[in-house]
């Protein structure tokens, strides 16, 4: 077998041209560590480790206002070749907790803890590291609104004057989202048009934003708006 190495390892220096000396001590370095490796992993130890979590609710009649984590910290204990398997996903079944109505405000850390001994495995589970979530969980709701421009706010420029009625396209939009947004979603729903001074007509596609939604979790029929303001000099 030794031959077969050297001659191996001999077929590689020259075809890279590393020194002789350069490639054994090459070699020597990889031996090393991989045996520093093979030992290390074959001990049992302690590690944190992110764990993959999904969170299981009515998304059909409920909606969620912040990201939920895919993964969750865990204390675990085992092999260190167990250890990688889980940091590598290997077979890693992930944790799926159900969210059932009432939907709770928090989910403590020994819920957390419940639900990962359940399935965490090959493993010994030590603790939850992550500490107790924040949910922002809310029906959904769906509402037609009408949409104007709020021609009071218009910022027309002295001696020119709105010439015809306000176009808009389309009138009405159906929305869906959180229940405590869709609050302030008042109808109609005037429109802002964030211009100074204005002596041309305004020909333009005004994108519809919510202020409060600040993760765009409101669904609308249409995201622009169709806007034409014909503006004329006063005779």
């Amino acid at each position: 077998m030794r031959p077969k190495v050297k001659s191996y390892l001999s077929s590689i220096r020259k075809k890279i041209k590393i020194p002789e000396r350069t490639g054994t001590f090459l070699a020597c370095v990889l031996i090393a560590t991989l045996l520093w490796i093979y030992q290390n992993l074959g001990q049992i130890r302690t590690y944190p480790i992110d764990y993959p979590i999904e969170f299981v609710f009515d998304k059909t009649n409920y909606v969620s206002l912040k990201s939920l984590p895919k993964t969750i910290k865990l204390e675990v204990k085992g092999s260190g070749w167990q250890i990688l398997r889980k940091i590598w996903g290997i077979q890693t079944q992930k944790i799926k907790y159900n969210l059932v109505f009432p939907i709770p405000t928090y989910l403590l850390n020994e819920n957390l803890r419940k639900q990962a001994s359940l399935v965490v495995k090959d493993v010994e589970l030590l603790d939850v590291l992550t500490d107790s979530l924040r949910l922002d969980i809310d029906k959904k709701v769906k509402q037609i609104i009408e949409i104007k421009v709020d021609s009071s706010a218009l910022d027309i420029k002295k001696g020119y004057e709105i010439a015809s009625p306000i176009q808009i396209k389309p009138k009405i939009i159906a929305f869906e989202g959180a229940e405590k947004l869709m609050k302030f979603l008042s109808s109609p729903y005037y429109i802002k048009i964030n211009k100074k001074n204005i002596s041309e007509s305004i020909y333009e596609n005004v994108e519809l934003k919510i202020p409060q939604d600040t993760n765009n979790s409101i669904k609308k029929d249409e995201n622009f708006i169709k806007i034409n303001i014909l503006i004329k000099k006063k005779n």
